[in-house]
């Protein structure tokens, strides 16, 4: 005999399914959470990815040690005295290395151009004649004239003069011994404060400054050679004498020394 009991259904109190929802959309919450976002909010930082790097400074760079500043925007023509300003297509076929200078001496006048042409700001918004990743600008130039030694305010088109000091036969030897650095009346030298672009780039950075030395360098060595001026970049010397001699502070690298003059005939 069979005896049948018929079942009775149970309804579920009514709060219960507000709750399961919930429930399911948090686990589903942590399942997207773990597999990594996939949104523009939560993408990798600029330290992780350096190729997504938050955008410049649009206002313009900084002066050194001081505040922002409204840049002074020259217009040079690269000439000196009655020459005809030259032109690119003349300063690229002109370019060369020379390592034999006269003992003519460069004024100021020109070594201030030829600064601009290397890291002189040619925007109002403070950007500058090189191209810089981020507009990180980590480059601070120096000249050694017979003169003294200069340090260039790029926002305010300025040499600052550091001493009355003629330290490039110094330089010269801290340069392996190539005593042509020393008959050169201009010596530039170019340092560098890594801090600023890896900050941004991370361990990239040191790849991004090299470059940007590299078309300062250049940029110098076409306006040397459209002003009929002598030139040759010199990379080999003693990175701790060479800051020792331009009395640098600590974070400014050298990386490149170009001695500037007029060729020996």
């Amino acid at each position: 005999m069979f005896v049948f009991f018929k079942t009775r259904k149970i309804s579920k109190p009514s709060f219960i399914n507000p709750l399961l929802n919930a429930s399911f959309l948090l686990v589903l919450l942590l399942i997207a959470g773990s597999s990594g976002c996939r949104t523009s909010k939560c993408a990798p930082s600029s330290a992780d990815n350096p190729q997504k790097a938050e955008a410049p400074n649009r206002t313009g760079p900084k002066a050194e040690g001081g505040d922002t500043v409204k840049p002074e925007i020259p217009d040079y023509n690269f000439s000196i005295g009655d020459a005809e300003p030259p032109t690119l297509a003349g300063a690229i076929k002109n370019r060369r290395s020379i390592r034999s200078f006269s003992n003519k001496p460069l004024s100021m006048d020109v070594v201030k151009q030829l600064a601009w042409a290397t890291q002189g700001v040619n925007s109002s918004r403070g950007y500058r004649t090189c191209p810089s990743a981020g507009a990180t600008y980590p480059l601070e130039l120096y000249v050694a004239h017979t003169s003294g030694v200069y340090h260039y305010l790029p926002e305010k088109n300025e040499l600052k003069k550091k001493s009355n000091n003629d330290i490039r036969k110094e330089l010269a030897i801290a340069s392996l011994n190539q005593m042509s650095i020393a008959q050169a009346p201009a010596v530039f030298v170019f340092t560098a404060v890594l801090k600023r672009t890896s900050r941004r780039y991370g361990d990239r950075a040191e790849r991004y400054v090299n470059i940007e030395v590299g078309h300062c360098a250049q940029n110098l060595a076409l306006a040397v050679a459209g002003m009929d001026l002598a030139s040759y970049p010199v990379g080999a010397f003693s990175d701790n004498k060479v800051k020792d001699i331009l009395s640098a502070p600590p974070t400014h690298e050298p990386l490149y020394i170009v001695p500037v003059g007029y060729p020996s005939e």
